[in-house]
């Protein structure tokens, strides 16, 4: 066989959701797609194409904030857990944890 075989890796459109209160941030979008492999390259597509939601979403260490919650598919992801893979079709939720009485 001549050469090396070439791989292609296809990125997956991701259905992403946001709260009201982050889409000022998206271009007034609640959802919206974005692509990636995982949930890293996800996040990287989706801080590319909205810039300013960023610092919202993440602190200065690029921990995700207290009042913020990622849930995939319906269900909730530990935090810091990026290299979780994606499929077509899958559903990612930003949730903004609210507090108070």
């Amino acid at each position: 066989m001549p050469g090396n075989p070439i791989i292609y890796f296809r990125e997956m459109k991701i259905k992403v959701r946001v709260p009201l209160s982050l889409h000022r941030f998206t271009g007034n979008q609640t959802e919206f797609e974005c692509m990636g492999r995982n949930l890293g390259e996800l996040l990287n597509d989706m801080i590319f194409r909205f810039p300013e939601i960023k610092d919202q979403i993440f602190d200065d260490d690029g921990r995700i904030r207290s009042s913020f919650s990622f849930v995939l598919n319906g269900k909730l992801i530990k935090r810091g857990n990026y290299d979780i893979a994606l499929n077509d079709e899958d559903e990612f939720l930003i949730m903004q944890l609210v507090a108070g009485g």
